[in-house]
């Protein structure tokens, strides 16, 4: 019986052992499995740590590479001041669309500030045209309908005018019209705005409407159209038709420049127009290219203000 007794007491010895061994072996593998997601995300974020040092890198390279120098504001400079030599210097920045190389600060010294330019303000084609169309739109309104209305001033009563209703429409063609838009309401800031996109086809040379945002009914309104360029003047003669039909009676196109082909084509296809038509453009340059392009010309007046899409 003792030597039975030592057996069993060995066996359940043994079989001990065992279970306490595989306890072990269960613990350690759970231990490893627990490292070893913690060290595989440790790892990971090494890794992404990395990939992000290196591409900030890499954009700041490309940003280093990619600056230019353009003209910037050196003083504040009041609306209607004239800007001088000392009022703009030479910066050097990246990604500003539309920024006035510093070569080109004979094209902004002498010019009147067409609104405040503030201390560290980078000069954009944006804030010439604005000047510009200004200009433009005090010639443009010289028949802008008013209506008389009596007024009181601290010292007697007067005789004052204000626009007529129903009010003007101002209607920039999309895209590069919206450009000219804020230049044109300082002038008029109680006009009404609509908007008419318009797309010329760079082949047949045609213009078709893709978007607009007028009231269905223009009877009795004098119209603004502000269109960079009178370039062929089929989408400027297309745009007119679309705001006649919807009865505007007086139309006048706000341009920066033209070209002579341009208007020789609009006055052919708007004859017989029982509608008052007036262009104001600052400059007519001297042709068209094979392309339709003005020469020499400002280029694409939508690049030019609001850059490339991708």
């Amino acid at each position: 019986m003792t030597m039975t007794s030592g057996r069993t007491n060995t066996q359940r010895s043994g079989s001990r052992g065992s279970r306490d061994a595989g306890l072990d072996l269960r613990s350690t593998l759970g231990e490893v499995r627990q490292r070893a997601p913690r060290r595989l995300g440790q790892w990971a974020a090494a890794v992404l740590f990395v990939v992000i040092v290196v591409l900030g890198l890499l954009a700041l390279f490309q940003s280093q590479s990619d600056r230019v120098e353009v003209l910037a504001v050196t003083d504040a400079v009041p609306a209607g001041q004239v800007i001088e030599e000392s009022d703009v210097r030479s910066v050097e920045v990246a990604g500003v669309t539309g920024a006035i190389p510093a070569t080109d600060i004979d094209s902004v010294v002498g010019k009147r500030a067409a609104a405040g330019l503030v201390e560290g303000q980078v000069l954009t084609d944006a804030a010439l045209t604005d000047e510009l169309v200004t200009l433009l739109a005090y010639e443009a309104t010289r028949d802008v309908r008013v209506s008389t209305v009596e007024i009181q001033t601290p010292v007697s009563p007067a005789t004052g005018v204000r626009l007529d209703s129903p009010k003007p429409l101002v209607v920039p063609i999309l895209r590069a019209g919206l450009g000219m838009l804020d230049g044109m309401m300082r002038l008029l800031p109680t006009a009404e705005v609509g908007f008419l996109g318009m797309v010329r086809n760079e082949e047949t040379l045609e213009a078709s409407t893709y978007a607009e945002r007028l009231p269905d009914d223009l009877s009795g309104r004098q119209c603004y159209v502000l269109d960079p360029m009178l370039a062929t003047g089929g989408t400027l003669a297309a745009a007119i038709r679309f705001l006649t039909d919807r009865g505007a009676d007086h139309i006048t196109a706000i341009c920066l420049l033209a070209a002579p082909e341009g208007c020789e084509r609009l006055a052919a296809d708007l004859e017989g127009l029982d509608v008052p038509v007036t262009v104001v453009t600052a400059a007519m340059d001297e042709r068209l290219n094979e392309k339709g392009y003005i020469v020499p010309g400002l280029g694409d007046a939508g690049d030019r203000l609001y850059g490339v899409a991708g």
